[in-house]
């Protein structure tokens, strides 16, 4: 690191999480993506890294997160309802 660089900037990942939900998510994905990924958010990501800066997180911290859902540790993603495109139309 250069003497005259400056310092690198904390950035917490909920923070992160947020902005990301606003600017990105909001413009390039459907509306039932952008609802699981506010759902898996709530639930699991900002829980878990909310409060940690973006650069302390590491692969084997996401893992064990994967692999903690995946035991039966965390709880399961509540059922989603059927979006207008999946619903059956009433028989006439």
């Amino acid at each position: 690191m250069r003497l005259d660089a400056p310092a690198p900037t904390k950035r917490a990942f909920g923070a992160y999480w947020d902005q990301w939900l606003d600017t990105y998510a909001r413009e390039h994905c459907k509306a039932s993506t952008l609802a699981g990924y506010e759902l898996v958010g709530r639930l699991y990501l900002k829980p878990t890294f909310g409060a940690r800066d973006l650069t302390e997180i590491r692969r084997e911290d996401v893992k064990t997160l994967a692999y903690d859902r995946l035991a039966g540790k965390l709880p399961p993603l509540p059922a989603a309802a059927p979006d207008a495109s999946e619903r059956r139309r009433p028989r006439a």
